[in-house]
């Protein structure tokens, strides 16, 4: 619900500081702080957000989810108000402390 509300600040205590990401225009971003910019700035934020999970794969220390949604990104993004079609998969790591 944060990546819809465009809550930088709620994804920022989500996010593990070694996120690598699809960015909507097709590029892929490997930083956090350059993450949050670009949904500071509108350049990710949606009107729109629907996933459907289709996939989930459970390993040791990982989840792999794969699926499909439909995104409506907000007035100023790219693609604005056009309704986007797409597949994703997302790969959770479990990771332990340092020192644990």
């Amino acid at each position: 619900m944060a990546i819809y509300k465009g809550d930088a600040l709620a994804l920022d205590s989500l996010m593990d500081d070694d996120v690598t990401v699809n960015h909507p225009i097709n590029q892929i971003v490997k930083e956090k702080k350059e993450l949050l910019d670009l949904i500071k700035q509108g350049v990710i934020r949606y009107t729109s957000f629907e996933r459907s999970p289709e996939a989930f794969l459970f390993f040791n220390d990982m989840v792999v989810v794969m699926g499909n949604e439909i995104v409506v990104p907000a007035q100023g993004a790219p693609n604005a108000e056009k309704r986007i079609q797409r597949r994703y998969t997302n790969i959770w790591i479990k990771k332990m402390p340092v020192g644990g």
